[in-house]
């Protein structure tokens, strides 16, 4: 779809303006710095972008559980950027807020003091809901 293709190229442009990294093919601990791979096709081509959630699921989750309502459907396309350092990911979530290519729904931050990481078996991140806002999409 254009708005997952666009996303794609928001991602990269995010990434490269906080110091970002993503996950490549073969080992699932391998991420690389797009700031370094950017420039260079082939290792760019190894960088793993999310798909969009399958057809088939979408519709289940619309009439099972959002009563059909497509606005309440957030996690579509799956991807993630990561930092080596706090300072990084709020210059990236800065980046992101103001984008006029997208708009935040919801913010959840699983790095508080305040969150409950035993509810997720210790994992924590910040997990951002968005939409494409981008008239092409």
């Amino acid at each position: 779809s254009i708005a997952n293709l666009i996303l794609v190229e928001r991602l990269k442009d995010w990434a490269y303006r906080s110091q970002g990294w993503f996950h490549v093919e073969g080992d699932r601990e391998r991420f690389v710095k797009w700031r370094d791979v950017r420039d260079d096709p082939e290792a760019a081509k190894h960088v793993l972008w999310a798909g969009l959630k399958r057809h088939r699921r979408t519709m289940e989750k619309l009439l099972r559980s959002y009563n059909n309502d497509l606005g309440r459907l957030l996690d579509v396309s799956r991807n993630l950027i990561v930092f080596d350092n706090m300072s990084d990911l709020t210059m990236a979530l800065g980046i992101i807020v103001t984008d006029e290519n997208v708009r935040v729904d919801r913010l959840k931050n699983r790095l508080s003091g305040d969150y409950d990481s035993e509810e997720t078996g210790g994992y924590r991140d910040v997990c951002i809901n968005l939409r494409v806002i981008n008239k092409q999409a």
